[in-house]
């Protein structure tokens, strides 16, 4: 049975040249890449969308498999008090659509709420939750005209406000009641998250699972925990999973901004990237 595609956030690089960033992920063995996306920046949505980098990503063997607009700004909040905060976000979030579309990716994170360490709640849960689920539900019917399916990413209560388990993205979704949403998992959240633990989550989201991000307990690449990495595997190959797996091993005292300008920093994150991959690659010759 054919392998899960192993692919790489990145974010992860900052703003290294993407000609840099492509010969780190082709001798780390990426088999594609999650293309992040900022507000703003070399690596916002219109940026992204350059003739020159397709090509580059072609030859190297690295199709776009995801992408991720990186909702780490107030103003990309889709659950925001402010409708003209709600009305940036969801600009910004059909923008990255386009840019997805642009590369042949048909699926794309979306997180109902932006990603902080200092979010907090300005009107009652239900009050942002509906608030969210009218942004993202005008995002996903721009996206379903261009063949992008939005995926809900759970994430840990540190870091978001809304949907931080499988049961909640799985209750957004019905909420929603489109068709082209679906789930998007984070091991290292689910670790933190799931009250009945990683494998049990993994089988209730399988139906709307179209993607998995990958990072270790220590959240550095597999191998570098204490994960049970072939329990996961397994249990999302019962489950019907087809991949892809996604990198985001921001592990303890992370900067992509070090890995971006320190050249000794990028190898050895390189280097973990590439074992990581590998170790998942004969765990799956092993168990499939």
């Amino acid at each position: 049975m054919l392998k899960y595609p192993q692919t790489v956030h990145t974010w992860m690089f900052g703003d290294m040249p993407m000609p840099r960033i492509i010969d780190h992920l082709r001798y780390a063995g990426a088999g594609g890449v999650d293309l992040s996306m900022p507000l703003d920046g070399p690596y916002s949505p219109d940026s992204l969308m350059r003739d020159d980098y397709r090509p580059l990503l072609e030859d190297a063997g690295l199709p776009v498999l995801s992408a991720t607009p990186l909702y780490f700004s107030p103003e990309t909040d889709l659950s925001g008090a402010d409708p003209g905060i709600r009305k940036t976000a969801v600009a910004f979030t059909k923008r990255a659509v386009d840019a997805a579309a642009f590369y042949g990716c048909d699926r794309m994170l979306v997180s109902p709420s932006w990603v902080s360490n200092t979010h907090k709640l300005d009107k009652p849960y239900a009050e942002h939750w509906k608030y969210a689920v009218e942004s993202v539900g005008e995002a996903a019917d721009y996206a379903a005209a261009k063949g992008v399916v939005l995926m809900i990413e759970p994430i840990n209560r540190y870091r978001v406000s809304l949907v931080h388990t499988v049961d909640e993205g799985l209750r957004f979704i019905r909420d929603a009641g489109l068709d082209n949403l679906a789930l998007v998992t984070d091991i290292f959240h689910m670790h933190m998250e799931e009250s009945g633990g990683v494998i049990n989550a993994l089988y209730d989201a399988a139906p709307k699972l179209k993607c998995v991000h990958i990072g270790d307990s220590t959240r550095k690449s597999p191998g570098y925990g204490v994960t049970d990495w072939a329990g996961i595997l397994l249990a999302l190959r019962n489950a019907g999973f087809e991949g892809p797996l996604a990198y985001e091993t921001a592990e303890l005292y992370f900067s992509e901004g070090r890995v971006a300008e320190d050249g000794a920093d990028a190898s050895v994150f390189a280097l973990r990237l590439k074992n990581g991959i590998a170790y998942l690659n004969t765990l799956m010759d092993r168990l499939f």
